[in-house]
């Protein structure tokens, strides 16, 4: 298993900066990248640290920012998401991801439009699938969206038929789950031969806050547990949010946690 620090936390610009949050851990700690390839400047202040990267275990999530995975084919949103993905793999494939984390979908949406939107998802996901494996990446699925902003396709059963029939594994994101008032430790017992990696962070149990591990209402010391007697191989990946990762002492004490739970 590898632990990870997600990208999502510093100003996609100052890409660098995400170094300074695992150096002490000697090599102990990776990196997942969180593209940005949409901004300018993006793709400079990347290039200027694969060598670094190199160095390191890396994950990669595929883009979120102008992406839409649940666009039908020849729409310009899925022409974009397209471009973007390519613009990734292209950037990333020497640095050999052990993953790329997938979404459904990233926009709100309306009750009625689902079905359609989740049938676009689910074409997409085996064209973004194919691609991925081009690069030697495996794509897996992520249980995205939040209930009370309308962004959540699959609800807690579906997710679980959806990974179950799906070929290619599974990364859990226990704030998304606690946000959506799932059962998180039934979730990893439902899926725990497919699950290869978490996204951690906490929220208040309704919004996305992608707060610290013990900034809200998840009890993250009983998911540690849990996770040690169910998939303790595993990746874990830190993904708060840049108000979260502001503290870097902070960020690099939760790793520590995690680094010592792992030993108990």
């Amino acid at each position: 298993m590898n632990i990870y620090f997600s990208t999502n936390g510093v100003n996609a610009l100052d890409f660098e900066k995400s170094f300074s949050y695992i150096e002490p851990f000697h090599g102990q700690v990776g990196i997942e990248i969180f593209p940005a390839f949409h901004l300018d400047g993006f793709n400079e202040a990347f290039q200027k640290c694969v060598p670094r990267l190199k160095e390191y275990p890396i994950s990669c999530h595929a883009p979120y920012y102008e992406s839409e995975y649940s666009a039908a084919i020849g729409t310009a949103p899925y022409i974009r998401s397209m471009e973007l993905l390519a613009q990734t793999l292209d950037a990333t494939k020497d640095l050999n991801p052990h993953y790329m984390v997938f979404h459904h979908n990233n926009h709100a949406f309306s009750p009625e439009e689902k079905e359609t939107l989740l049938s676009n998802a689910t074409e997409n996901f085996f064209l973004i699938q194919e691609q991925c494996e081009k690069f030697g990446i495996p794509v897996v699925v992520e249980n995205a969206g939040i209930k009370a902003i309308h962004t959540m396709m699959l609800d807690e059963q579906e997710f679980i038929d959806t990974c179950k029939k799906l070929p290619c594994n599974v990364l859990i994101d226990i704030g998304h789950a606690h946000a959506n008032s799932w059962d998180v430790l039934g979730l990893m017992d439902a899926l725990q031969d497919k699950i290869v990696s978490y996204h951690v962070h906490n929220n208040d149990g309704h919004s996305d806050g992608h707060q610290r591990i013990f900034d809200g209402t998840f009890d993250f010391e009983k998911f540690m547990e849990h996770y040690k007697k169910v998939t303790p191989d595993a990746d874990i990946v830190i993904e708060y949010c840049p108000e979260a990762a502001a503290d870097i002492a902070g960020v690099q004490e939760d790793i520590s946690y995690i680094l010592a739970s792992l030993k108990k």
